[in-house]
C-alpha cells in the first residue's frame, strides 16, 4: 500500500523540528527514497540518499549504514566506480554490526550490471551461502544470476545449458535473444511483463528486457514509448543510451544513433562497464554489421555528407508539426466542464495573479497548470513544479526559499531556493495543502509582497514568477480547522480552476483514451478500440481518474505493441481492479 505508506511517511516529517536528531530525520527521509523507487522514480531515491550523507555527516553511528544504501544503489546501476573512496571507507569500518558481506553484495551487483562476469562468479557463492546477505537486498533474489553470468562468459547458444519452463522467464528472455530467435524473446518478456509489470521500472538487467525484444522483433516505437515512461518516471540507468541509440538506428537517424553512442562509449569506459556493452550489442538482434560501422565511427558522430545535410529537416523543425497547437489543446476532452476549463485558462493565461487548481487526484491539475504557463506571456520562461507533499518539512523550506551558508548542519554554502530559481517563469505548488503552518505564513508573505527570505538569512530579496497552486485537499474544511490559514486561502481563491473528476465527465473518457493511444505515434498511424472496449472504459467509474486511464492504455499498447486495433482481450484486466474486470466480462 504505497499511498497509505507515503501518508504515514509525510505525517512523520511533519513531526520533525529543528532539534530533531539527524538520525531519525534520516531515517524518515530514507522512507521516502524507498517510496521513490517503489514508484520507479530512481533519481528521486538517489538524490534523497545523497541528502541523507550530507544530514548524518561521518560521525554518525548510522553514517555507514546510509552510506551503504546510496553506494549499493549506484552499484545497482553499475555506477559504483563514481564512489570507490567511500567504498574503501565502508570496508574500513566493518565489523560485527556492519559485516563485510554488504561491500560484497556492492562488488557483485556493480560486476552483474557492468557485465564483468568472471569478478561476480567469483563473487556469487559468497552470496549464496551467506545468511546476512538476502536481509541486505530481498528485492534481489540471485536466482538466475548465475545462468546470466553463464551467459555473459561465453556466449556461444549451443554452450548453453538446456532451459526447462521453471527457469526465470527473464533470464529465458536472454537465451532467446543470444539465440537469435526474437519472436520467442518478445513472447517471453511480455509474458514476464504482464506478471511483474513493476520490474518495467526497475533497475536490475532484466528490467530491460521487454526493451530489447521489442528492438529485436524491429517495433522501435514501442521501445521509444517504453524508454520515455522510463525517463519519466525518473530512471537514470547508464544503458538507457545504449536503447536510444538503437531506436534512432530503427528508424533511420544513424547520426543521431552515432552522436548518443559515442557519449554512452565514454560513459562505459569511465564505469569500467565495456564488457556490458559488449554482452548488449551480442543481444541487439536487428543490427547488422553495417550498423555498428556506422555508430562506432570516429567521424559519424561528428560528420555527415552535404547532400544528407541538405535532405535531412533541421533539429529544430523534425519533431515539430507545421502548425504547432496550442497548448490549451493539451486539456483533451468534448465535457461541458472541460469546456470551461479551457475557456479559463484562456482568460487567465496572461494574468500575473495566482491561481488555484482544485480536483481529485490524478484529474490532470499539471497539465492545467502547465497549459496556463505555456499559452500565456511566459512561455519561455522556466516552469518548476514543487509536490509540497513529498518532501519532507525540514527540507521543503530550503527547496523553496533557499539558505545561506552554515544555517543548518550540511549548509556548506550559499543556495538559492526554487522562487528564485523559476525567474520570471512559473512555480507550481502541487499539494499545497499540505505545507505546515509556518511555511503557510512565509508563503502568504510571498503573495502579498513578492518577497522571500531564505533559511538563516535577516534580509529578504524579490521575486518575479508566478506563483500557480494545486490541491485535492478541502481547503475550506481544513481552514474552519485552523489547519489551513484562513488568509492564505482567500489570496489563493482570487481564482480558481476545479477539475471534476472523470466519472463525472464521461463525454472526456474516449476522447482522452485515444489520445493515449495515439501518443508519440508516427505521423499517419493512428490506433482504434473496438466498440466493446469502448463501453468497457465507459462504465467504468475510473477512481484514479486520467492518471488510471492512462496507465491502462498505456499498458495495453505496451503488452501488444504490433498492434493498432485493440479489443477487450487486449486489456490486462489481471491487473485491473474488480469493477474493470467484471465490467469486461459483462462485455
Amino acid at each position: 500500500k504505497p499511498a497509505d505508506a507515503e501518508a504515514l511517511v509525510h505525517r512523520a516529517g511533519t513531526l520533525v523540528t529543528e532539534n530533531t536528531v539527524p538520525e531519525i530525520r534520516a531515517h524518515i527521509m530514507r522512507a521516502e527514497s524507498i517510496i521513490a523507487d517503489i514508484a520507479g522514480n530512481k533519481k528521486r531515491r538517489e538524490e534523497i540518499l545523497k541528502q541523507i550523507a550530507s544530514v548524518l555527516g561521518p560521525r554518525s553511528p548510522r553514517y555507514k549504514f546510509h552510506l551503504w544504501d546510496l553506494i549499493f544503489f549506484l552499484a545497482q546501476h553499475g555506477r559504483a566506480a563514481e564512489r570507490q573512496e567511500d567504498i574503501r571507507t565502508l570496508e574500513s569500518m566493518c565489523n560485527e554490526h556492519f559485516r563485510k558481506e554488504r561491500i560484497v553484495l556492492v562488488k557483485f551487483f556493480n560486476a552483474l550490471e557492468t557485465g564483468n562476469a568472471i569478478e561476480a562468479l567469483q563473487l556469487l557463492p559468497q552470496i549464496e551461502t551467506s545468511p546476512h546477505l538476502h536481509r541486505s537486498a530481498p528485492q534481489d533474489p540471485v536466482v538466475g544470476y548465475q545462468a546470466l553470468l553463464a551467459m555473459m562468459a561465453d556466449r556461444t547458444p549451443r554452450r548453453f545449458p538446456a532451459m526447462t519452463s521453471t527457469a526465470p522467464t527473464w533470464v529465458r528472455v536472454i537465451r532467446a535473444l543470444l539465440a537469435r530467435d526474437p519472436d520467442e524473446a518478445l513472447r517471453l518478456a511480455r509474458l514476464d511483463a504482464s506478471r511483474h509489470p513493476d520490474a518495467l521500472f526497475a533497475a536490475g538487467f532484466h528490467s530491460f528486457n521487454l526493451v530489447r525484444a521489442e528492438l529485436a522483433a524491429g517495433n522501435w516505437d514501442a521501445a521509444r514509448r517504453l524508454l520515455e515512461m522510463r525517463r519519466e518516471r525518473g530512471s537514470c540507468h547508464p544503458m538507457e543510451d545504449f536503447f536510444a541509440a538503437r531506436v534512432c538506428l530503427l528508424s533511420g537517424d544513424r547520426n543521431q544513433a552515432a552522436d548518443i553512442f559515442a557519449r554512452l562509449a565514454r560513459r562505459m569506459a569511465s564505469l569500467n562497464a565495456r564488457p556490458r556493452l559488449g554482452f548488449e550489442l551480442d543481444l541487439a538482434v536487428e543490427m547488422k554489421g553495417c550498423d555498428l560501422l556506422d555508430i562506432i565511427s570516429p567521424q559519424a558522430a561528428h560528420e555527415e555528407p552535404l547532400a544528407a545535410q541538405q535532405e535531412r529537416p533541421s533539429a529544430q523543425t523534425t519533431d515539430r508539426p507545421s502548425a504547432s497547437p496550442s497548448p490549451i489543446d493539451s486539456i483533451i476532452g468534448f465535457s461541458e466542464s472541460t469546456r470551461t476549463i479551457r475557456e479559463l485558462v484562456s482568460k487567465f493565461a496572461d494574468l500575473d495573479a495566482p491561481v488555484l487548481i482544485t480536483g481529485e487526484t490524478g484529474t490532470g491539475k499539471e497539465v492545467v497548470a502547465r497549459a496556463l504557463h505555456l499559452a500565456g506571456k511566459r512561455a519561455d520562461k522556466p516552469f518548476i513544479a514543487v509536490n509540497c507533499g513529498s518532501i519532507a518539512e525540514t527540507i521543503l523550506e530550503s527547496e523553496l526559499f533557499g539558505h545561506e551558508r552554515g544555517a543548518f548542519t550540511g549548509a556548506d554554502r550559499a543556495t538559492k531556493g526554487l522562487f528564485e530559481d523559476a525567474g520570471e517563469g512559473t512555480i507550481f505548488l502541487d499539494e499545497i495543502g499540505e505545507i505546515p503552518p509556518h511555511l503557510q505564513r512565509a508563503l502568504l508573505r510571498v503573495l502579498e509582497t513578492g518577497e522571500i527570505r531564505a533559511v538563516g538569512s535577516t534580509r529578504t530579496r524579490k521575486i518575479q514568477c508566478r506563483i500557480l497552486a494545486a490541491t485535492n485537499a478541502d481547503l475550506e474544511s481544513l481552514a474552519r480547522e485552523d489547519r489551513f490559514r484562513k488568509d492564505l486561502l482567500f489570496r489563493l481563491q482570487r481564482l480558481g480552476i476545479h477539475i471534476p473528476p472523470l466519472r463525472e465527465r464521461r463525454e472526456d473518457i474516449l476522447p482522452l483514451a485515444q489520445h493515449f493511444l495515439d501518443m508519440g505515434r508516427r505521423p499517419g498511424l493512428k490506433a482504434e478500440l473496438s466498440q466493446e472496449a469502448k463501453e468497457v472504459l465507459l462504465r467504468y467509474d475510473w477512481p484514479g481518474n486520467v492518471r488510471e486511464l492512462r496507465n491502462v492504455i498505456e499498458r495495453m499498447r505496451l503488452m501488444h505493441s504490433d498492434k493498432l486495433s485493440y479489443g477487450v482481450q487486449d486489456m490486462d484486466i489481471k491487473f485491473r481492479p474488480t469493477q474493470l474486470q467484471t465490467a469486461a466480462q459483462q462485455s
